[in-house]
């Protein structure tokens, strides 16, 4: 996926899309789930990107997906929660490998955000003055980092985003704890404890090894998006 940058072709098409995106002279984003399999590409086009990742309960994460792409007749009889917790392993690692030497960036837990908006993007926006400069209503800057708790005033720019954040729509709730979960493996455990602890984005210590797939995992989860795309368009 990195070499693809190099290829003149693929390289102006992103570069006049990131141009593109740039022409208003703000910051923007993009939210693409995909990126955990093109970030390598992305890298070489967008040289310092600032990163938000999001982190939420595995195993919820895992029945959302089930949820929203299995056939509802199909539901009660194909269970493919096993498959979506192996595939956000493959894909948590992947980005977390990618994104470790970059500067600005940050984890918000997905929990934490729905529990308490304004907390959290008061995290969100102390990252992004770190990266842009500060916004011009922001109160004096205090010593805190972008990983500390919200300050007591907010400004109208955090409860313009906290105000944003639906507590209904999180629908996909397990009734079992991570640990209780047959399906869910020890090192999809560690990676999600590891990643809780690392809310402020310092991936120094990250060591891909220690949350490897089982050997067949890259094959099968090969293979299933294939047999997705065939299942989805045939």
């Amino acid at each position: 996926m990195r070499q693809l940058a190099a290829a003149q072709e693929l390289r102006e098409q992103a570069l006049a899309l990131v141009s593109s995106m740039e022409s208003g002279g703000r910051p923007w984003l993009w939210k693409e789930p995909a990126f955990a399999y093109t970030l390598p590409f992305w890298r070489q086009i967008c040289a310092a990107p600032t990163v938000l990742l999001t982190l939420r309960n595995p195993l919820d994460s895992a029945l959302s997906y089930e949820k929203f792409l299995m056939p509802e007749a199909l539901r009660e009889r194909v269970r493919m929660v096993a498959h979506f917790l192996l595939r956000w392993q493959q894909f948590m690692t992947w980005v977390l490998t990618e994104i470790r030497d970059l500067e600005h960036k940050m984890v918000v837990s997905y929990e934490a955000l729905v529990a308490a908006p304004g907390e959290q993007c008061a995290r969100l926006c102390r990252c992004l003055d770190a990266a842009y400069g500060p916004r011009p209503d922001a109160p004096a800057a205090d010593d805190a980092g972008p990983g500390a708790p919200a300050p007591a005033g907010e400004t109208a720019k955090v409860h313009h985003m906290a105000a944003a954040v639906e507590a209904r729509l999180r629908r996909n709730v397990s009734s079992l704890a991570l640990g209780e979960c047959a399906e869910v493996s020890r090192e999809q455990r560690d990676l999600y404890a590891y990643l809780a602890t690392h809310l402020d984005g310092d991936f120094g210590d990250f060591e891909p090894a220690r949350f490897a797939l089982p050997a067949c995992g890259p094959e099968y989860l090969a293979n299933m998006r294939v047999f997705r795309w065939l299942f989805t368009n045939l």
